[in-house]
């Protein structure tokens, strides 16, 4: 079984939590955190782990008369400097401009960039090539890496509700031989309401 790679944690982690020390959960382990990390995302919208982008679009402002001032980018925080582009010519035909750097400032922390003036009017008429996300980087069962820069948090989430989903499996009929090669049915309480608000904290994109 493969594993994901931006998985939000590892079975070791998620072992010590259970009190697990032999191998023989291990696929299952591997199953319900690529499922719990993908759901997390699904939620979100976005994916956590830092990722290059290219020509992510936004729409520009809105043809009611509210300008668009500052981008709310997808998968913040950003890393380095970002190409933004606007579009002009018809849809059929477009031709994409770049911005000057003059035209906007970056605020990596937080993925936003605050524009000098208001976005051109229009549906997908913005998009940006980027760099963004948060470093992953574990180690052994609960250390991590200086340069991580995942939420705790996030993190947090996801163990709890992996360890949910193991705790559930028995009562699901389900044993752990055939567990891993079936398909994995999520229950709403595997997220408890503050999960959920955690998880949609880190919902982004469009602009303000």
């Amino acid at each position: 079984m493969s594993v994901i790679t931006y998985q939000l944690t590892t079975k070791s982690r998620v072992k010590n939590r259970l009190g697990i020390t032999t191998t023989s959960f291990d696929g299952l382990m591997d199953a319900l955190i690529g499922g719990v990390t993908d759901r997390m995302e699904r939620m979100a919208g976005r994916r956590f782990k830092q990722t290059a982008y290219s020509n992510e679009l936004y729409d520009g402002s809105d043809i009611y008369g509210s300008a668009g001032l500052i981008l709310i980018i997808k998968n913040g925080p950003i890393t380095g400097a970002p190409t933004l582009e606007y579009k002009t010519g018809s849809n059929a035909n477009p031709t994409w401009v770049d911005y000057s750097v003059e035209d906007y400032a970056i605020d990596n922390a937080t993925g936003l960039i605050h524009m000098k003036g208001s976005l051109p009017q229009g549906k997908q008429n913005v998009r940006i090539t980027y760099t963004g996300g948060f470093i992953i980087n574990f180690t052994g069962t609960y250390d991590i890496e200086s340069d991580h820069t995942l939420p705790l948090e996030l993190t947090e989430v996801c163990e709890k509700a992996v360890v949910r989903s193991f705790k559930k499996r028995d009562s699901e009929g389900r044993s752990s031989e055939s567990f891993e090669g079936s398909s994995i049915t999520w229950e709403k309480d595997v997220f408890l309401a503050e999960d959920i608000a955690i998880i949609k904290n880190y919902r982004r994109g469009g602009f303000v």
